[in-house]
């Protein structure tokens, strides 16, 4: 969609200065295929976390339904480092979203230092993708989390459908 708007405005007569388009909205109808699915592969081929806006407040309502890693920012139980630390490890090792559901409230600071809890660097670990390679992922691993959590179960398919949504 965005490339043919672009191709369309070029069409136009754009001016010749092309501005960076920092978003792009999406119809509920349409929101597992942009953000999930990724249909086209635009959001992968960043390489970086997605920030979902989310004016009609269905948004929240539907992601926490989907097959995903559902985080409720604002709830204590939730931000539990060891609970985090388990929801990161799961969205990568079965190829999951990660939803860290901020609820419209200003408390990315307070987020970023419980992610810090878990681990020094997670915040920009998981913006960044970094969180994908293996010894970043792995250090995160513990005993306690069992057979199902051994690096020879995770799968690289598995690991590239992983993707942080804020």
């Amino acid at each position: 969609l965005r490339e043919k708007e672009m191709e369309m405005a070029g069409q136009e007569g754009a001016s010749g200065e092309a501005e960076e388009e920092l978003g792009i909205y999406v119809e509920m109808k349409d929101l597992d295929d942009v953000l999930i699915k990724d249909v086209g592969d635009k959001v992968r081929s960043t390489g970086k976390a997605v920030c979902c806006i989310d004016i009609s407040k269905q948004a929240s309502v539907f992601l926490r339904y989907l097959d995903t890693n559902y985080v409720n920012c604002l709830s204590r139980n939730h931000m539990d480092a060891d609970r985090l630390r388990r929801s990161i490890v799961g969205s990568v090792r079965y190829g999951k979203p990660l939803i860290l559901d901020l609820m419209d409230v200003d408390i990315w600071e307070s987020v970023c230092f419980d992610l810090e809890l878990v681990k020094k660097g997670l915040v920009d670990m998981l913006l960044d993708g970094s969180i994908l390679k293996e010894e970043n992922y792995m250090s995160l691993v513990k005993e306690s989390d069992g057979e199902e959590y051994h690096f020879t179960k995770f799968q690289d398919d598995r690991i590239a459908k992983f993707r942080l949504i804020l």
